[in-house]
């Protein structure tokens, strides 16, 4: 597993969380001062230097934006911080300034947590492969070097390296990450085999078909990273709205000033209408529940999707056995009546043949046993 630092780093050390984190001290400065009735002067130089410090990246997007020709949130919210800090609002200011760069970190985040459920997709995936060579002996070689063709040997309790076809041997093989089958399936020569999947119960010698990210597990990964990127409709409708709301936001601004006479009720309009919660609302959401599915074993093909599900009214599954645990259990036990014995006794040496076994069954057994 990665550790915190691993894992959050590249969120940790981006300019968004220093200049977050920098605006939060200043502005808990500013009213630390306040309360311990320090002179106004002090409390005032740190309230706008937190709304500065915040303020100067939210004001950059902006400009550039302004480049581009392209009106966005951007323009708005730094027009709200030079509004506040007019009218002396400076905490006001450096709350909006910090609420804005903290919902960009927050998307680090959880982009961030949505790269380590991919990277432990990665794991199921072995870092090396035994190889039979022309002679019959065996190689241990990175999975990387492994071509197709190659015949790849699994041993019980392995996980299978590559995408294949069986060529010898006989094992239960735990599929569910790739397939969603809650029972392990019986393979045998001629039975296709997936990267990630570990066998049990029995050897196999695979032949390599599909090799890294060719692989079904390496396809998975890819749709999640994919996923990460799309941008859902809810997303792109915000983005078409925040284009109109900027400008109609600055013409209501402009005819409350013409009506109230005073800069002050205009600079209010500004403030009240920074779009904080349209900004970070929406991104945030989708990248979080991305990444919460994943790390679930539940894998959303993007955010349309995902935001298509808030609308799903049933589901039909397919075929029985779809909405279980995966763990067989024994639930009733019938002896027959010309074995001469109870069902205790049957019981009891049915999980003395199956006490070694590792077929899933088998297993069941010997628990109902105990």
């Amino acid at each position: 597993m990665r550790s915190f630092w691993s894992t959050y780093r590249a969120a940790l050390t981006s300019s968004g969380f220093i200049f977050a984190a920098l605006t939060l001290a200043l502005t808990l400065i500013s009213w630390g001062l306040h309360l311990a009735g320090a002179p106004d002067a002090a409390v005032t130089v740190t309230g706008v230097a937190a709304a500065l410090v915040g303020g100067a990246p939210i004001a950059l997007g902006a400009a550039k934006g302004l480049v581009a020709r392209e009106l966005n949130v951007d323009e708005l919210v730094t027009i709200a911080i030079v509004a506040s800090i007019v009218v002396g609002e400076y905490w006001g200011a450096s709350l909006v300034a910090f609420m804005m760069l903290f919902g960009k970190v927050l998307e680090d985040v959880t982009a961030a947590r949505a790269e380590a459920a991919i990277e432990g997709l990665g794991q199921l995936v072995p870092s090396t492969a035994h190889v039979r060579g022309a002679g019959g002996g065996e190689r241990e070689v990175p999975v990387e070097d492994v071509r197709l063709g190659d015949v790849v040997v699994v041993r019980p309790g392995e996980r299978i390296p590559v995408d294949g076809d069986v060529v010898a041997g006989q094992a239960a093989v735990e599929e569910a990450a790739i397939t969603g089958e809650s029972l392990p399936a019986e393979k045998q020569p001629g039975s296709p085999v997936y990267a990630g999947t570990l066998a049990s119960g029995g050897a196999l010698e695979v032949r390599a078909t599909r090799t890294g990210e060719a692989t079904a597990l390496g396809r998975i990964a890819a749709l999640v990273k994919e996923a990460e990127s799309e941008r859902a409709p809810i997303v792109r409708m915000a983005d078409r709205w925040a284009r109109w709301f900027t400008p109609s936001v600055l013409l209501l601004a402009a005819l409350v000033f013409v009506w109230q006479r005073h800069y002050l009720p205009a600079l209010t309009v500004l403030v009240v209408a920074c779009p904080c919660a349209l900004v970070l609302a929406t991104p945030t959401a989708i990248l979080a529940g991305i990444a919460r599915g994943a790390r679930s074993g539940i894998l959303v093909k993007g955010g349309a999707r995902l935001e298509a599900a808030g609308g799903v009214d049933a589901v039909c599954f397919d075929k029985t056995g779809t909405l279980t645990l995966g763990r067989p259990a024994l639930r009733r036990l019938v002896p027959l009546p010309e074995a001469g014995v109870d069902g205790d006794t049957a019981l009891a040496l049915a999980a003395a043949a199956e006490r070694l076994s590792e077929h899933p069954l088998g297993r069941a057994v010997v628990a109902a046993a105990h």
